[in-house]
């Protein structure tokens, strides 16, 4: 059974926009549209998985969520209080309980730092223990995201990929967060190390009450972690909803080319690829309509005059394409039976998961 998402909102983004300034010319300058206008909602406990092509957004949504980057528009709500507009001394309490573990595990971490030294640093700077008690606490988190002692002694080089990223993880749960914004954290590891990793984030977010935001390109991954899933394109969530439902039906034809590319795991299966052919959009200057408009097959002059928005297609998914909603344009069904989607529902029911039977099953090395 496909675990239901929390009425309790944690994180609440509304109309979020950040743009960067960069020059065209001698004395010209223009806006980059990163992200324009996403809203989003997290409940407590829930994984949303944010998906997209390079260059989408994903991971500057992240940074806003996190505060490392400031919006430009828009408003960022963490426990019912805004924190977009609050001061450095303000933001680094809220920063206790929101974390992020990096992409690239080895350049996230001080290579002049032990790794014991980097997980510790974060129960010092927040006051929450020194001294005997912050050793102590700080070899626990090392044996809870699974590494030993030992490893505390090690600096990032001395560690594995797999390694490194534990450490990141650990660093993250130091401070007890209760939402943490994992940005692709297994896209620079190998398939094995992979598994593991993804299987331990499932054990935490169960034992500890976690909420996940992950960001990620590999379907997949998104597929096995979250609740919900959002597709972005050109800065903006062009389709949201259920993940069995986005992977099943999906209801924008970007998020169709998506889903038709993943190999069927049903090899009675015939999945006809989708290929959106033509020219993207400049992000620095996007159209005000569809912005898929220009590599959409069923793009009509309707939707180059007006403003795209998320319409709902059934309740709690929804998605920025009109022809869809209408029921004006196909839309394709995928076999999900031989994949391992339900995992997160088992999880909830407190069941063991076939697939992480299969994870437990690799080489235990990293």
């Amino acid at each position: 059974m496909w675990r239901k998402s929390h009425v309790t909102s944690l994180l609440r983004v509304d109309g979020l926009k950040k743009y960067y300034p960069i020059r065209t010319g001698l004395f010209a300058h223009q806006n980059l549209h990163a992200v324009d206008g996403v809203s989003l909602n997290l409940g407590v406990g829930e994984t949303v998985g944010l998906v997209g092509e390079s260059g989408s957004g994903k991971s500057t949504v992240g940074k806003c969520v996190t505060m490392l980057e400031r919006p430009t528009a828009g408003t960022i709500e963490f426990e019912e209080k805004r924190i977009d507009s609050l001061s450095f001394d303000e933001l680094r309490r809220i920063r206790r309980s929101i974390q992020m573990v990096f992409q690239d595990p080895y350049d996230s971490l001080n290579p002049r730092r032990t790794a014991g030294e980097t997980v510790l640093e974060p129960l010092t700077i927040h006051g929450i223990s020194k001294g005997r008690a912050a050793q102590e606490r700080t070899a626990e988190l090392f044996e809870r995201v699974g590494l030993r002692t030992e490893h505390m002694a090690r600096f990032p080089h001395q560690l594995s990929g797999g390694q490194q990223q534990r450490v990141g993880i650990a660093r993250a749960l130091a401070t007890g967060p209760s939402l943490i914004v994992l940005d692709e954290p297994t896209s620079a590891l190998d398939v094995s190390v992979q598994a593991k990793l993804i299987r331990l984030l499932r054990t935490l977010q169960r034992e500890m009450g976690l909420t996940y935001l992950f960001i990620s390109h590999d379907l997949s991954v998104v597929g096995y972690l979250s609740d919900r899933v959002a597709v972005m394109y050109l800065g903006q969530i062009i389709e949201i909803g259920p993940t069995r439902k986005v992977f099943a039906q999906p209801r924008h034809p970007y998020t169709m080319a998506l889903m038709s590319a993943i190999p069927a795991a049903n090899p009675l299966e015939r999945r006809e690829r989708i290929v959106l052919k033509g020219e993207i959009p400049s992000p620095i200057e996007p159209p005000n309509y569809c912005r898929l408009v220009t590599r959409c097959p069923y793009a009509t002059d309707e939707c180059r005059s007006m403003a795209m928005e998320l319409w709902e297609t059934e309740p709690g998914h929804r998605a920025a394409c009109i022809r869809s909603v209408r029921g004006e344009i196909p839309i394709p069904h995928y076999d999900l039976s031989h994949r391992p989607l339900v995992v997160a529902g088992e999880y909830a029911n407190g069941r063991a998961a076939v697939a992480d039977n299969v994870a437990s099953g690799v080489a235990s090395s990293e």
